[in-house]
């Protein structure tokens, strides 16, 4: 105990304990998780089957221009920007939310400094989808109309989410190893 911590009573302070693992907290998030990639899954296979030619919508992409976005748009035809709406509203919100709880949940930091940065990287990812999502949105009702500040503002928000999705599944890789190498 320190000098001064004696002196006025108190205790030395501490460092927060490395969250532990759940299974109890992890299992409904994961399972949520299943049940919104089967719908779109499934709802991917609708959309490319209302295309008026083949295209890949701009959540799957990994950046994109504004010519792009028009070439989308206008690929998807009428049904396909109709279903591309429905799909956008399911993963307005719920989507990065449960997403970024499952990258927090699963392997927790062994530490409150690999803790910060799988929580910056999966925070980053949450905000670059719900950006995404928002600007869709727009584009979808404003169709055919696309403002290329929009477009670049959604790729800007696309490119995050991609990168900090990785980046959050290799602090989980890494997680992982720390632990084989501690059972092993």
């Amino acid at each position: 105990m320190s000098q001064a911590a004696a002196q006025d009573g108190s205790s030395p302070p501490t460092t927060p304990a490395a969250p532990s693992y759940r299974w109890t907290k992890w299992a409904p998030i994961a399972a949520i998780l299943a049940a919104l990639l089967a719908y779109f899954r499934i709802r991917s296979g609708n959309i490319k089957d209302a295309m008026i030619r083949p295209t890949v919508v701009l959540d799957a992409r990994f950046g994109f221009t504004p010519m792009t976005v028009r070439d989308t748009l206008n690929a998807l035809g009428p049904q396909g920007r109709k279903l591309y709406t429905e799909v956008n509203r399911v993963d307005f919100i719920l989507t990065p939310l449960v997403l970024r709880e499952f990258l927090l949940k699963t392997f927790p930091p062994t530490s409150p400094r690999n803790g910060a940065i799988r929580d910056t990287f999966a925070n980053a990812y949450a905000l670059g989808d719900i950006m995404e999502n928002i600007f869709v949105m727009m584009f979808l009702k404003g169709y055919p109309t696309v403002w290329d500040p929009f477009a670049w503002a959604c790729c800007f928000g696309n490119v995050l989410k991609w990168s900090a999705f990785y980046a959050a599944c290799l602090s989980i890789l890494y997680e992982f190893v720390v632990y084989l190498r501690g059972v092993v």
